[in-house]
């Protein structure tokens, strides 16, 4: 099996009108293990990414968190106490409620966007819902 035989994810887009509430972009090697994952939008005080280690076993022995969006570019790791650090929370006044929010998931190879705002989405959750309710019984 190779990467383009897989349906994996590459981006996840949360969106309320024009502003970008938060935004996860993958990235996976020609085995299709995630590398990495970069996080952006106005849920995040900065933008980062985060590098994953595997085993000869693919399984993932280890993460560190980087600032910035090149995930080429390791010099810039968090300090001891910025990864310590108390974060704020925002008011629930800052964002929209989650039912407003748009929101896609684009996949590999052929980055395909799926909105969630459409009958079609809508439709064919309620129908996978449905599966899984009657699966278990």
């Amino acid at each position: 099996m190779t990467i383009s035989d897989r349906d994996l994810i590459a981006t996840v887009h949360n969106r309320f009108g024009n502003r970008t509430i938060s935004r996860f972009d993958y990235t996976n090697d020609e085995i299709g293990r995630r590398i990495a994952r970069v996080d952006s939008g106005e849920a995040f005080a900065e933008t980062a990414f985060e590098r994953y280690a595997y085993n000869d076993r693919s399984e993932v022995i280890g993460s560190q968190r980087f600032y910035g969006s090149n995930i080429s570019d390791l010099s810039h790791a968090p300090s001891r106490a910025a990864r310590s650090a108390t974060v704020t929370i925002p008011s629930a006044t800052a964002y929209p409620p989650l039912r407003m929010l748009e929101a896609s998931v684009s996949r590999q190879p052929t980055r395909q966007t799926i909105s969630t705002n459409t009958p079609r989405f809508k439709s064919a959750l309620h129908q996978k819902r449905n599966e899984i309710h009657e699966d278990l019984g």
